[in-house]
């Protein structure tokens, strides 16, 4: 994990996750990352996850950058980093429902006005000068009982379809650690289900599972130790609970 991941920032929180939860996504993320698009694993880029209780702020839990750094975009119009892309993707998603939201979403009676969990994607159509490719926002929003979860993954390959499919593999990759780690948490499974049966990352999910089922990493190891004492004696609380 340490060769992956750069300037790695966590903030274990009994109301948001532990960290031996924190510990466990780290270590899941850092072993499908390299094998995410054909082998071919982006160096530069950033990562940054943030937790929301209902009717609360949303606070960082989880920020890193890859193994060679964060990347600099540079527009006509401006010029971020991806940790900086990463934060704005996010900001977008939580200024829901006003205007600045960005993605294409509006309001349904079956979500209570609330975003269901999805990955939401906005090519910008502002090009990058290096490569061409298009600026994208793009964020997950996983709903739970109490909360949600709100994470971006920002990377910037040669091509905008190269970027968007490495972008969503991981954040889908994640929603699948969500989970296994969360399995008692009946929104975060019912909202869940049908984003980890995309079809272009049966293969990401998949690895996810037989980690978790093989549970030979140490920090799972550590996590399932940790875990199943509280789940048998039925005192597991749910996340943001």
């Amino acid at each position: 994990m340490g060769k992956l991941f750069t300037n790695v920032k966590t903030y274990p929180s009994k109301s948001m996750l532990f960290r031996e939860e924190i510990d466990a996504i780290m270590e899941v993320m850092g072993d499908i990352l390299p094998k995410i698009n054909n082998d071919h694993a982006p160096d530069r880029g950033s990562f940054i996850l943030c937790g929301q209780k209902e009717g609360s702020k949303a606070h960082r839990i989880v920020s890193f950058d890859l193994s060679a750094g964060k990347d600099m975009i540079v527009t006509p119009r401006l010029q971020l980093t991806t940790r900086e892309t990463a934060v704005v993707s996010i900001e977008k998603a939580l200024q829901w429902p006003n205007q600045d939201c960005a993605y294409c979403y509006s309001a349904q009676a079956n979500h209570f006005g609330k975003m269901p969990t999805n990955i939401y994607s906005e090519i910008t159509n502002v090009k990058m000068e290096s490569t061409g490719a298009d600026l994208v926002w793009n964020t997950l929003v996983l709903n739970t009982v109490f909360g949600r979860f709100v994470a971006s993954f920002q990377t910037y390959p040669s091509d905008t379809d190269t970027n968007m499919l490495t972008m969503r593999r991981a954040l889908i990759g994640l929603t699948e650690i969500f989970r296994q780690l969360g399995k008692e948490d009946p929104i975060l499974q019912t909202q869940s289900a049908d984003l980890v049966l995309q079809e272009d990352s049966i293969d990401t999910v998949s690895q996810v599972r037989r980690l978790f089922e093989d549970c030979h990493l140490p920090a799972l190891q550590r996590w399932k130790a940790w875990h199943e004492p509280a789940n048998q004696s039925g005192k597991l609380a749910l996340f943001f609970g």
